[in-house]
């Protein structure tokens, strides 16, 4: 849809926002700010935007990296300015800007959807609140100032069963609690534990477990108080994605590991060899199959059952250069 986007500082070529496929349509933002609705049977363009020309945006560093959210027939994409434009609801089929809100910036931050008084709101971090917005209008329900900032904020806020959701920049992570009174919540700060340096990776939440990368540790912590309950330094890793109880997770050496989501112990269940390089991003699932790729490779990987042990047998996977 456009020219690659070269690194700078430090940074790969290429976009870093993940692509969202509603209905027969793919919605993708590059780095330089070009926003597509693609048909996802053939790929022909149905519309398009450029954040910071035609629409009102804040232009980050590294480029753009959000990833935008669809709910019913409205695309959300968090654009960043501060000057009513924090947030930008699109039609899906047509593209028109159906609404601006918001009067705070963000950096790479993506949305997310979630599920509250019997329908489907939009939940998001922006660098000083944790705002929740309906996707009809794009009108702030209310919003909260979580105290936790980052000139390069990049994660959106993990879910931690009902009410309870994990805020994590980059030096720093702490768990809230919203107790609702009226229509606006009060949030208040269950733990806080700052210098935790990380990867990219999103943590996942399991049974009253977090599970993130710590650096290149893999650590478990209990999610209601936030002590560690146990870290290990195998596989390594920078993406990280919760299926079916278990963590499977890319590790430096390209290979995919399967490991048990358990506060216990590191029970690693199965582990294979896909690509030659390291990845950042996450593995995909669909259709009993992995999908997983890293800026040269891409490659299938099959799942399949144990008869007799409770295991992920990963058989070798199709692989292609890209």
């Amino acid at each position: 849809i456009g020219p690659i986007y070269k690194g700078h500082s430090g940074s790969s070529d290429g976009p870093t926002s993940t692509p969202t496929i509603s209905g027969n349509a793919v919605y993708a933002l590059d780095p330089h700010g070009v926003l597509a609705a693609v048909t996802l049977d053939e790929g022909k363009e149905l519309w398009r935007h450029k954040l910071g020309e035609d629409v009102t945006a804040r232009v980050p560093y590294y480029g753009f990296s959000t990833s935008p959210v669809v709910i019913g027939d409205t695309v959300i994409v968090m654009t960043g300015d501060a000057s009513g434009h924090t947030f930008t609801g699109f039609h899906s089929k047509t593209g028109k800007i159906r609404w601006h809100s918001g009067d705070d910036t963000t950096t790479y931050q993506s949305p997310i959807v979630w599920q509250r008084d019997g329908g489907f709101k939009v939940l998001a971090l922006t660098d000083h609140y944790l705002v929740e917005l309906d996707p009809s209008d794009g009108r702030i329900l209310w919003k909260q100032e979580h105290t936790i900032t980052d000139n390069e904020s990049f994660t959106p806020p993990v879910l931690m069963g009902e009410n309870k959701l994990l805020i994590m920049h980059r030096h720093e992570m702490a768990a809230m609690k919203l107790a609702w009174d009226g229509p606006t919540p009060v949030m208040e700060e269950i733990w806080r534990l700052p210098r935790y340096p990380q990867t990219y990776s999103i943590p996942v939440y399991h049974e009253g477990h977090l599970y993130f990368l710590r650096g290149q540790f893999l650590t478990c912590l209990d999610a209601n108080t936030g002590e560690r309950v146990w870290r290990s330094r195998p596989p390594g890793g920078r993406a990280l994605t919760l299926l079916d109880g278990h963590l499977l997770i890319m590790a430096e050496s390209g290979e995919l590991v399967a490991v048990e989501a358990t506060p216990a112990a590191y029970r690693e269940k199965a582990r294979v060899k896909v690509l030659d390089t390291r990845s950042f991003t996450p593995v995909s699932f669909a259709h009993g199959h992995l999908f997983v790729r890293n800026l040269e490779q891409m490659a299938r990987v099959k799942i399949t059952a144990h008869e007799t042990l409770s295991l992920i047998h990963i058989s070798e996977p199709t692989r292609r250069t890209i």
